[in-house]
């Protein structure tokens, strides 16, 4: 039997790793301006870590501490809670769009509609439980925080009743969203592809001419003349998207030298004409693939795989725990049993809750590359000890 005194250590290391990471992850995604829901909950969970180690001051032995501070800390943490399953059903609801609906952005009106839920939803919440917490005394000290303990049947209005609510549509949105990524994974494009482009891509659409020897073009070559605009469009991933109405205006070797005199044609550069036997090939062979691979190449999605499996891995694994731990904490408020106020399996998920979006969203790629290099390794050592 381990002593209650490791385990509220224990606790308060995880709870303050959960902090840094949570702050961490926040910070990462409002930098890179992307992930915005997942930023919020970062931001809850950070609040809600810091909220459950305030009670350090009196080394965790609250029934020392004023009521008014229990009562903040539980009503806080009741907040913090409300915020983030929020967080998580807009986040559910935004894969389902992006996976299963094909979108390939938010619309803004269903962006005010997150930024609403997220904001009313935990507030209105928070009021009803605040009051019904102040006219019932049910805020009463556990082992590391204060929480809502008697009368139990306000809990179905606290978290573990709004998490069950929420749950349900949770847990049916990412699993569809899980089913669509498992059904088409081969549709989902790679890092590489992403940043590149497949050269089936780019022949198909006879409007990108390039192949993999093809170098960039020199630095220094600028748009210093108006007749270059008519000449090509812009560059993308190293490709020179052409302007067919107007190519065949300049086909000689000096075209380019033209447009600019500081530029001269090396015999390493590539002279881009449409009329080359090369390209002809290619072209007739853009032409007569089979429908159902071109169908195939248009029905690509524009996430990459990795991107894709660790937001419904996320998103399923979030909502599935706390489905089943709301519905156990439901149980046992209709069964009557009486709420324990000693550490539980609910607050070491609590705990972790901060490391777990830092391992999905905030770990540096080159931290990611090296763990997967490393479960590859490890899985190869078994099967060959297997062998």
């Amino acid at each position: 039997m381990i002593p209650d005194t490791i385990i509220i250590i224990a606790l308060n290391i995880t709870l303050f790793i959960s902090l840094i990471c949570s702050i961490y992850t926040a910070v990462i995604l409002y930098r890179k301006g992307k992930s915005y829901l997942i930023a919020i909950m970062s931001i809850s969970y950070a609040i809600f870590s810091l909220d459950v180690l305030l009670s350090i001051i009196w080394k965790n032995k609250l029934k020392d501490a004023p009521y008014e501070f229990c009562v903040f800390q539980g009503l806080l943490l009741q907040y913090m809670c409300y915020v983030a399953i929020a967080c998580a059903l807009c986040f559910s609801i935004h894969i389902y769009h992006l996976l299963v609906l094909r979108k390939r952005t938010t619309s803004p009106t269903l962006q005010k509609a997150y930024y609403g839920f997220i904001i009313i939803y935990p507030i209105v919440m928070t009021c009803v439980i605040t009051g019904l917490s102040l006219y019932y005394k049910a805020i009463k000290p556990r082992t590391m925080h204060c929480d809502i303990v008697s009368p139990s049947w306000i809990r179905l209005f606290a978290n573990s009743g709004s998490n069950l609510l929420l749950s349900i549509p949770g847990v049916y949105l990412s699993g569809r969203s899980a089913y669509v990524v498992y059904k088409h994974l081969n549709y989902f494009k790679s890092s590489t592809d992403m940043n590149y482009g497949s050269r089936e891509q780019i022949m198909s659409n006879n409007t990108k001419i390039g192949y993999s020897s093809i170098r960039p073009l020199d630095p220094s070559y600028q748009q210093n003349d108006s007749r270059e605009s008519n000449f090509y469009s812009y560059r993308e991933n190293g490709y020179l998207v052409i302007n067919p109405n107007s190519f065949h205006q300049r086909t000689n070797d000096n075209s380019i030298s033209d447009l600019n005199p500081s530029y001269r044609r090396t015999n390493n550069d590539f002279i881009l004409n449409l009329d080359t036997s090369r390209q002809r090939q290619y072209k007739s062979l853009a032409a007569n693939r089979p429908t159902t691979y071109l169908a195939k190449i248009n029905r690509n999605y524009d996430v990459t795989k990795a991107a894709a499996i660790r937001m419904v891995l996320f998103a399923s694994l979030f909502a599935f725990l706390n489905l089943l731990a709301s519905t156990g904490a439901v149980l046992q408020i209709i069964h009557k049993y009486p709420i324990p106020t000693n550490v539980t399996s609910t607050d070491w998920v609590g705990g972790f809750q901060g490391i777990l979006l830092f391992l999905v969203f905030g770990l540096p790629n080159n931290w990611k590359r090296f763990l997967r290099k490393s479960f590859v390794k490890v899985r190869r050592f078994l099967c060959i000890c297997s062998c």
